[in-house]
Protein backbone atom coordinates (compact mmCIF):
# COMPACT_ATOMS: atom_id res chain seq x y z
CA UNK A 1 0.00 0.00 0.00
CA UNK A 2 2.81 2.43 0.91
CA UNK A 3 4.51 1.66 -2.41
CA UNK A 4 1.35 2.62 -4.27
CA UNK A 5 1.06 5.90 -2.36
CA UNK A 6 4.74 6.68 -2.92
CA UNK A 7 4.46 5.96 -6.64
CA UNK A 8 1.38 8.18 -6.89
CA UNK A 9 3.16 11.05 -5.19
CA UNK A 10 6.19 10.64 -7.44
CA UNK A 11 4.06 10.66 -10.59
CA UNK A 12 2.13 13.71 -9.39
CA UNK A 13 5.39 15.56 -8.74
CA UNK A 14 6.64 14.76 -12.24
CA UNK A 15 3.49 15.94 -13.99
CA UNK A 16 4.00 18.33 -16.88
CA UNK A 17 0.97 20.56 -16.64
CA UNK A 18 1.01 24.34 -16.91
CA UNK A 19 -0.10 25.08 -13.37
CA UNK A 20 2.12 27.38 -11.37
CA UNK A 21 3.07 26.92 -7.72
CA UNK A 22 0.06 28.97 -6.57
CA UNK A 23 -2.30 26.66 -8.47
CA UNK A 24 -3.15 29.08 -11.26
CA UNK A 25 -2.66 28.24 -14.92
CA UNK A 26 0.49 29.68 -16.42
CA UNK A 27 0.22 31.40 -19.78
CA UNK A 28 2.25 29.71 -22.49
CA UNK A 29 5.29 31.69 -23.65
CA UNK A 30 4.66 32.29 -27.37
CA UNK A 31 8.31 32.93 -28.27
CA UNK A 32 9.38 29.70 -26.57
CA UNK A 33 6.54 27.81 -28.24
CA UNK A 34 7.56 29.20 -31.63
CA UNK A 35 11.11 28.03 -31.02
CA UNK A 36 9.93 24.55 -30.08
CA UNK A 37 7.10 24.08 -32.56
CA UNK A 38 7.52 26.47 -35.51
CA UNK A 39 11.14 27.29 -36.21
CA UNK A 40 12.05 23.81 -37.43
CA UNK A 41 10.00 24.49 -40.56
CA UNK A 42 9.61 28.28 -40.59
CA UNK A 43 13.28 29.09 -39.87
CA UNK A 44 15.20 30.22 -36.81
CA UNK A 45 14.03 33.81 -37.27
CA UNK A 46 10.71 32.80 -38.88
CA UNK A 47 12.22 33.91 -42.19
CA UNK A 48 10.98 30.81 -43.96
CA UNK A 49 12.66 27.50 -44.69
CA UNK A 50 10.65 24.47 -45.76
CA UNK A 51 7.56 26.47 -44.71
CA UNK A 52 6.58 30.10 -45.44
CA UNK A 53 8.15 33.25 -44.00
CA UNK A 54 6.21 34.45 -40.93
CA UNK A 55 8.16 37.64 -40.19
CA UNK A 56 5.28 39.84 -41.43
CA UNK A 57 2.36 37.43 -41.15
CA UNK A 58 0.38 39.90 -39.02
CA UNK A 59 0.31 42.34 -41.95
CA UNK A 60 -1.11 39.62 -44.20
CA UNK A 61 -3.55 37.76 -41.95
CA UNK A 62 -5.71 38.54 -38.93
CA UNK A 63 -5.15 36.94 -35.54
CA UNK A 64 -8.24 34.78 -36.15
CA UNK A 65 -6.92 33.60 -39.52
CA UNK A 66 -3.54 32.77 -37.99
CA UNK A 67 -5.25 30.90 -35.14
CA UNK A 68 -7.28 28.88 -37.64
CA UNK A 69 -4.13 27.85 -39.53
CA UNK A 70 -2.35 26.90 -36.31
CA UNK A 71 -5.30 24.79 -35.10
CA UNK A 72 -6.41 23.25 -38.40
CA UNK A 73 -3.27 23.27 -40.52
CA UNK A 74 -3.30 23.84 -44.27
CA UNK A 75 -4.11 21.48 -47.10
CA UNK A 76 -0.91 19.80 -48.23
CA UNK A 77 1.19 21.90 -45.86
CA UNK A 78 1.16 22.52 -42.15
CA UNK A 79 -0.35 19.71 -40.06
CA UNK A 80 -3.04 20.37 -37.48
CA UNK A 81 -2.81 19.66 -33.77
CA UNK A 82 0.80 20.69 -33.16
CA UNK A 83 -0.19 22.70 -30.07
CA UNK A 84 -3.07 22.76 -27.60
CA UNK A 85 -5.81 25.43 -27.59
CA UNK A 86 -4.11 27.79 -25.13
CA UNK A 87 -0.81 27.55 -27.00
CA UNK A 88 -2.54 28.17 -30.35
CA UNK A 89 -4.19 31.29 -28.95
CA UNK A 90 -0.90 32.68 -27.62
CA UNK A 91 1.00 31.86 -30.82
CA UNK A 92 -1.70 33.50 -32.96
CA UNK A 93 -1.63 36.65 -30.83
CA UNK A 94 2.18 36.78 -30.95
CA UNK A 95 2.38 36.14 -34.70
CA UNK A 96 -0.36 38.70 -35.44
CA UNK A 97 1.96 41.37 -33.99
CA UNK A 98 4.59 40.56 -36.64
CA UNK A 99 4.08 43.29 -39.24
Amino acid sequence: MMTLIGASLLLAACGNDSASKDGSSAEPDAAQLAEQKCMGCHGKNLEGASAPDLTKIGAEKSEDEIHDIIKNGTKGGMPSGLVNDAEAKELAKWLAEKK
